[in-house]
């Protein structure tokens, strides 16, 4: 099973929330064409084969989950040697064949896991709470032991890309309960416009696989900027956002965590510098767009608050477009206010409950779009806009990093990142 670490008195690291969601999902659909990897890959083959039957490597496929299980494990190694992989335990991630083609399943996953920790390649953390990804799962990630022979193969210089047979368009259900994560759907065809942005994602993440980016002179791997777009409630026309391993890092594209980059300055694009642009309030402009009135004011700063509150009563405005309750809207702002960027403002439950009340008067104007679930409709409008963006750069083939509403381009290219924006 795998080494828990657990705390000060046991002589083991203390770990941190920030430390735990400093972590990549674990992707079935890598690849890595640099011979080096078959070594690294044959190293392990004989000993597993020594191993109990569970553990034995009997087929082509077993030995694709256990290239996809260290390909994973690398990627998170060149992004940060701490950084964790996070699993999923749940059959659903393994069973739709649309987003496992290579059709990797859980068992193999969870034998060949067990049997590295077991020989004390990895240590990790069972049953944790995730900020990255909904629900119970585990983290790992390498000991000593494996960054060592890690080093030995300089994984650093690997280049791992998305598989061929990558899906890029993932549709969820409908969420069944606040308990558990809304599932992905094995569907059959979808729509014009998510088919023609899964041809504009799949030559973006070819393009990005041809840049380089540095971030303080250390080149990031290529994998961590594939995007794909995931689609809600069993619609095409809500959600849509583009995610990866730069968006799942950034929870706050102006401050990303340890792995991330904190400082835009020392971020380059095929060794230039960068600049940034994003849509300011895009949801509350688009909302009183609705209805027909200017939004004159910042929405994110009732009267009576001060501005360091900021970044939480917008993640407070968000989360009440797309909840639809008010005991729903308080769960998921406290769980919000957890977060370490909110730890010095002292938020508690009356806050919270206040806070609530105050945007309500404040947007008074927009109060039906409140509670309604509307955010996912607004989401599916800016990813348009998102894909309008990435497809222009793309054609150009001009490296572009999105987030959400906000893209990171070379600086020689600002003013046409600007124009694109503004048509």
């Amino acid at each position: 099973m795998f080494r828990l670490e657990r705390n000060e008195q046991l002589g083991l690291t203390v770990l941190k929330e920030k430390d735990f969601n400093r972590a990549l999902t674990f992707d079935l659909c890598l690849e890595c064409k640099d011979s080096r990897f078959q070594t690294l890959l044959n190293q392990f083959l004989p000993d597993f084969n020594k191993s109990s039957t569970k553990n034995r490597i009997h087929s082509t496929k077993d030995k694709k989950t256990l290239e996809q299980i260290l390909l994973n494990l690398i990627r998170c190694y060149q992004m940060d040697p701490d950084c964790f992989l996070i699993f999923a335990q749940g059959n659903e991630h393994y069973i739709t064949d649309r987003y496992n083609p290579l059709k990797i399943t859980r068992q193999k996953s969870i034998d060949l896991k067990e049997w590295l920790a077991d020989r004390k390649y990895l240590k990790g953390i069972n049953g944790r709470w995730s900020k990255v990804t909904t629900g119970m799962i585990s983290r790992v990630r390498p000991t000593i032991k494996l960054k060592t022979i890690f080093i030995s193969h300089k994984v650093e210089q690997f280049k791992i890309t998305s598989h061929p047979l990558n899906e890029v368009i993932f549709l969820k259900d409908i969420k069944k309960s606040k308990h558990t994560p809304a599932k992905y759907i094995n569907y059959k065809r979808s729509s014009p416009e998510a088919n023609n942005s899964r041809r504009v994602i799949k030559k973006y993440n070819e393009l990005m696989d041809k840049s380089v980016i540095t971030y303080n002179g250390k080149q990031l791997p290529v994998s961590y900027f594939h995007i794909h777009r995931v689609f809600n409630n069993k619609d095409w026309q809500q959600g849509g956002r583009y995610y990866g391993g730069f968006q799942q890092m950034s929870k706050n594209p102006k401050k990303v965590k340890k792995n991330g980059v904190k400082d835009r300055r020392k971020l380059k694009i095929n060794n230039n510098s960068v600049i940034e642009y994003d849509y300011s309030r895009i949801h509350p402009t688009m909302l009183y767009d609705k209805i027909g009135m200017p939004l004159n004011k910042d929405p994110y700063v009732p009267k009576g608050y001060k501005k360091r509150y900021r970044n939480f009563i917008k993640a407070v405005f968000n989360i009440m477009i797309n909840c639809l309750n008010k005991k729903q809207v308080h769960g998921a702002a406290t769980k919000e206010a957890e977060d370490d960027d909110y730890s010095k403002l002292n938020i508690d439950s009356a806050f919270i409950t206040k806070l609530i009340s105050d945007l309500e008067l404040t947007h008074t104007n927009i109060k039906q779009f409140f509670y309604s679930g509307e955010g996912l409709k607004l989401q599916y409008l800016d990813s348009l806009v998102a894909t309008k963006v990435i497809e222009n750069f793309v054609s150009q083939s001009r490296a572009i990093i999105p987030y959400h509403d906000s893209f990171i381009v070379e600086a020689m290219h600002g003013a046409d990142l600007k124009q694109v924006m503004q048509d």
